[in-house]
């Protein structure tokens, strides 16, 4: 029995030591990164550079928007969102973009539950600046009567950490006057 309680001792500190050095190392980890993360080039020249090269880029992340409908009723919004920069063949084109969410709709109350998807993203125009790149075009977007072609969407990217999506509201409404927001997870723009 003394045996048994000393093993089970002996474990534990080997976890409790292991965790704390794990977590030293993580944390050295995380400060390097965050010091090469200031050493990085801004938003728009990464942006122009990968464009250049012939190289794409990418992001993925979660929306988690608070929304206020027409009607005045405030819906949570959510889901995943991932998005590819695919650079033009040739210098005088465009580069294409897929853009893709499918979410989900709840009122603050938990009634009314339903999802949305955007998808069919067609790239007409795009932007950085040191902090942000902003990506316009169109979009198909579900709706309780099916989907909607030829959406005007704009989708922004703030300093790597956020998106934005504004929906033209003269054609659809339903999310509310305000842009959807979310977190970028992962960014290689």
């Amino acid at each position: 029995m003394k045996n048994a309680k000393l093993a089970m001792i002996l474990g534990l500190s080997v976890v409790l030591v292991a965790g704390a050095v794990f977590s030293a190392a993580l944390a050295g980890t995380y400060a390097q990164a965050q010091s090469e993360q200031s050493d990085r080039l801004n938003v728009h020249d990464r942006v122009t550079a990968a464009i250049a090269d012939g190289r794409r880029g990418g992001a993925v992340g979660v929306l988690s928007s608070i929304q206020t409908d027409p009607n005045g009723n405030e819906w949570i919004i959510y889901g995943p969102w991932w998005l590819v920069l695919i650079p033009a063949a040739d210098e005088a084109q465009s580069p294409e973009m897929i853009f893709k969410s499918g979410f989900g709709m709840v009122l603050k109350d938990g009634n009314s539950k339903h999802r949305h998807q955007i998808s069919d993203f067609e790239l007409t125009k795009w932007s950085a600046d040191e902090t942000s790149i902003t990506f316009e075009g169109t979009a198909t977007i579900t709706q309780r009567d099916g989907p909607v072609e030829n959406v005007p969407v704009t989708i922004k990217i703030l300093n790597d950490n956020v998106i934005e999506i504004s929906i033209d509201t003269s054609v659809i409404s339903h999310f509310g006057e305000s842009p959807i927001y979310g977190m970028v997870l992962r960014s290689r723009l």
